[in-house]
């Protein structure tokens, strides 16, 4: 599901507009009663097996940009899937 917000202001005369997409589709529930990290561990796994993610998975950085969540709790999910040998961390080459 895709909102658009649209913000408007005026200042010394002028009026800005301004408009926010949001895409909920990437986001995590943050009213279910499991963990975000959980949540966001699953997603990934449902993208490593659907072949969305093959090779590498994004950054932590890309990670915070598509879920709108903390990088420690990005790295929370990254380490569980690590422990389980799902993903495996090469230091400066991405998961």
């Amino acid at each position: 599901m895709k909102v658009i917000f649209c913000i408007s202001y005026r200042r010394n005369q002028t009026q800005f507009n301004i408009h926010v997409m949001v895409n909920y589709e990437h986001q995590t529930n943050r009213l279910n009663s499991v963990p975000l990290y959980i949540q966001l561990k699953e997603k990934i796994e449902e993208k490593i097996l659907d072949g969305t993610y093959t090779g590498k998975v994004p950054s932590e950085r890309e990670f915070m940009d598509e879920y709108y969540i903390s990088r420690s709790t990005i790295r929370q999910a990254i380490d569980d899937l690590t422990r389980e040998g799902t993903l495996v961390k090469k230091p400066s080459k991405g998961m």
